[in-house]
């Protein structure tokens, strides 16, 4: 699944500002879901509350009390609905304005996730389905996520998981030389360290090692050693609130 989803979808859908904040780069991202608020949205007027995987949330649990909406579950009840994603990837032939401007409004309103909310809305802008002004997905792949969401769109297990969150042996020598680096005390190296750390807080970074793994330069409350404690500030250079470690994370690890 993962594959088909970064092919067709990740493009658009992954990172802070993807439409209906819906991110498709990791399972994680999948289980959080997507909210009514965009993150780019003009109209609006005052910030919203930051939803980072692994830094403001930690399970679905807490996407939920967020207001993000599952997009890989099925409806509950009489005349339950088809999981989000499947509305969205429909095969139901489109009209001849795919991918021409969109009307005033329309834009917002297709962060539409209340019950029998998107329904309503693909069928009145049915040049709305995904992936958005492009083909639709083959039909080998349509039926390759539908399947998977039929069978209850199931990640990783907890084994697999690891595995796939953990740094290579290859990577930690690398690692662990920068976060010595990083981290030591003298007044050179602390404001080396918080400049490095400024302009690469947005990015992602890779190792010459020929592992390919990504990693996010975080702040840290806990010692190189010991598992990641990310600070949750929204910009680099808000105060961390006391005692902190430079670490690297590793990231975008987790496929479906």
């Amino acid at each position: 699944v993962q594959p088909i989803l970064t092919r067709r979808c990740v493009s658009c859908h992954s990172r802070p500002a993807a439409p209906c904040q819906l991110d498709f780069g990791s399972f994680e991202g999948l289980q959080r879901g997507g909210s009514r608020q965009t993150a780019l949205d003009p109209r609006r007027q005052d910030e919203i509350e930051p939803a980072r995987l692994l830094v403001d949330g930690h399970s679905v649990d807490d996407w939920r009390e967020r207001g993000f909406t599952s997009v890989i579950d099925s409806g509950t009840g009489p005349g339950q609905e088809d999981p989000l994603l499947e509305q969205l990837l429909s095969r139901k032939s489109r009209p001849a304005a795919v991918g021409g401007p969109a009307l005033p409004g329309v834009e917002a309103e297709t962060c539409a996730f209340g019950s029998g909310e998107m329904a309503a809305f693909l069928a009145a802008h049915p040049d709305h389905r995904m992936p958005l002004g492009l083909p639709v997905i083959p039909e080998e792949e349509y039926r390759t996520i539908v399947s998977w969401l039929a069978a209850g769109a199931k990640g990783p297990d907890s084994e697999t998981a690891a595995d796939l969150a953990a740094i290579p042996s290859r990577d930690m020598s690398s690692i662990g030389a920068w976060e010595d680096f990083l981290n030591r005390q003298d007044p050179k190296h602390v404001m080396t360290a918080r400049y490095i750390f400024e302009h690469v807080f947005p990015a992602r970074v890779t190792f010459t090692t020929g592992t390919d793994a990504l990693y996010e330069l975080i702040r840290s409350r806990t010692a190189p050693g010991e598992p990641v404690e990310p600070i949750p500030t929204v910009l680099p250079y808000d105060d961390p609130g006391g005692l902190f470690f430079y670490r690297f994370r590793r990231t975008s690890a987790i496929a479906a």
